[in-house]
Formats: C-alpha cells, structure tokens, sequence
C-alpha cells in the first residue's frame, strides 16, 4: 500500500503544483482495515489560503453519499423488509408511477431524469412536487441513466421504512453501528452531525447562500431538503470515509456476507446497486470490469474497490472552491482511479 499511496499523493501534489486544486486528501484501505492517508496543499484559497490541509478535514462528498443510501438497502434486502423488486408506490402511496422499484433506483435505470426542474427560483414544494411525480423520460428497466432525482426518492423511501428522518436513519443504521462518528450530515435538527467549523473544508461560494459555504451542504437540492437526501448530503474524514468503503470489502452481518459475487449477481449493465463498475473499450460496446467499482461526487470526490487486490481507495478534494467552473477535474479525476485500478 505504501508504493500505491505515493503514486495517489503524487498525482495530488502535481495538480497542486499546477493550481488545479488547493489541496486534496488521499487514502487506500485494504482488506484488513489498514489505511495509509495523505494530504497535500491549502484549505482553499481567499480567508483559507493560510490553512494547511490536515488528514483531519471533513469534507462534503456530495454524490459518494448514494454509497451510504445504498448500503442501508442493502441491510433491508438481508432482512427481508423489501427486495429490489419492491416497487416505490408500494411504499409511499402518493408516488405517481406503479412500475418503478427500488431495485431500477439502485441501479440508475429506472427512467427518471437526472434532476428536477431546473428554475432560477427553486423551493422544497416544487422539489418534492417533482419527486413524487413519477415521470419517466425512458420506460423504467431499460435505460441506463445517472439520476438524483431516483436517490432523492430512494431518500423519501428510506424515511417512510424506518418511520424517522433520512439523516437520522442512517446515522443510526449505517454510521454508529460502524463506528464512523467522523461522519453525518449537517441537518439542522435530529441527526446532525457536528464538529468544529474549521475542520471542515470550504467549497463553492454562493452569494444567495451568504457566501463561501463551509459546513453546509454544497448540493442545493441536498440544501431544499434541509441538508440531507439520499443522493447528497454526508460529510465526512478520510479516515471515516476509508471505514466505510471497507465494508464493501469486509461487509458485517448486517450486510450479504460475499460482497463482490453479491454485487456482480445483481450487475444491471455498467452499474450494480449504487456503484458504477469501471469500463474500456467506448461507450458503444463497453468492456465491464466487475472487480473494479467507482463512484464520484461533484464536490471532487472519488471511492473506488478493487476486488482484485482487496483494496479500497478515497479521494477527497473541494475542486468546487471557490466555483464550479474547475472542469479539468471532470477528466482530471481519472487519473487517481486508473493508478488505483493499475494495481493488478
């Protein structure tokens, strides 16, 4: 793991050097639980620009919380409460569509779009409007494609199963009995998670929003939702990140105990439940590696497995800061999951 984390840290480092990020925090994690972590560079830049990036920051992982979302399914797929063939409206009766279930959400084909309406003014009303529409854009089952708004509903699921709040079911289910209490969601009422203020990293600055956020959830449907939805929301450490991504290696009881085979038996083309499998070869006539997982999140964000290795690995970075206008991360990323992956 030693020559895998210096070969991740010097990738981070040259995208520092080249000002492409302020800084980034690095980690791998294997089969065992052993984690060696890395961090290069600044906080961020403007009122941050003197901060030293520490294996202690916290970061928003914008979409890698579908990760968390889909793990507490899977616990209620081990314990029978509902299957991937459950469909929604069985579920929350107001769901306008009687053909989507869990699983088509799980795996991104459930013909939903990929977000809500897209308006200068959104509110909650016209989000949750839009959640319990239904509407499909492709016949669900048959279309692969990369949809929010099909985990913000997963979300809305989650909370009528458990009969509580999004944020604290899976702090309660998923975090504490795991031990990540670096890790949650900054809601403002039961399941927040809290830490200092400086330790978290900064990301996009938002004037409507009062500024540069930091602490708050980047994602502004994660925001509507009062900080917490199945597709965005979590934060969390490195450490505390690298945990998690162990248990897709080394899952408990309460999860299928063959992770990897589990996971292949229930491949819906280029994905499986709430992971993307690496591809080569075009998008025309994919090659699917099911050994190798990823998912990424806006903020800058990367977990990966390698089943091959059993290994796991976390990047963690806020390319966001202080805007979204640093695309070169949307290709540069892939130069961390191919190091990683390169480990055959």
């Amino acid at each position: 793991m030693e020559e895998l984390i210096e070969r991740l840290e010097n990738i981070a480092q040259k995208m520092v050097d080249d000002g492409r990020l302020f800084g980034a925090t690095v980690g791998v994690v294997n089969f065992k639980n052993q984690k060696e972590i890395a961090s290069v560079g600044q906080v961020g830049t403007g009122e941050f620009a003197d901060d030293i990036l520490s294996v202690n920051h916290i970061y928003d992982l914008a979409s890698l919380t579908k990760l968390y979302t889909t793990m507490r399914y899977l616990q209620l797929f081990k314990a029978g409460t509902v299957t991937p063939e459950t469909t929604v409206q069985s579920i929350l009766p107001a769901f306008g569509n009687v053909e989507i279930t869990i699983g088509q959400l799980l795996w991104h084909n459930s013909g939903l779009p990929s977000s809500v309406r897209k308006v200068p003014a959104l509110t909650r009303e016209m989000l949750e409007e839009d959640l319990m529409l239904g509407k499909t854009i492709n016949e669900s089952g048959t279309v692969t494609k990369y949809s929010d708004v099909g985990f913000m509903v997963l979300g809305k699921v989650l909370e009528a199963l458990d009969e509580m709040p999004l944020a604290l079911d899976v702090t309660a289910n998923v975090l504490a009995p795991k031990n990540l209490a670096n890790s949650g969601y900054r809601v403002a009422d039961k399941g927040r998670f809290d830490a200092p203020l400086d330790r978290f990293v900064p990301t996009e600055d938002v004037p409507f929003r009062g500024g540069v956020l930091q602490g708050e959830v980047d994602d502004f449907k994660a925001y509507l939702l009062g900080g917490a939805g199945g597709h965005a929301g979590m934060f969390a450490t490195a450490e505390d990140a690298l945990s998690f991504v162990h248990e897709w290696l080394m899952p408990d009881e309460d999860l299928p105990a063959d992770m990897h085979a589990y996971l292949k038996d229930n491949q819906a083309g280029i994905r499986t439940f709430g992971w993307h499998y690496w591809t080569y070869g075009g998008e025309d006539n994919p090659v699917v590696v099911t050994d190798w997982l990823y998912q990424t999140g806006f903020t800058g964000t990367i977990m990966a497995v390698n089943y091959r290795t059993m290994q796991g690995m976390v990047v963690l970075t806020n390319r966001v800061h202080p805007t979204r206008n640093n695309t070169s991360w949307l290709k540069d990323r892939y130069e961390f999951t191919q190091a990683f992956f390169a480990q055959i």
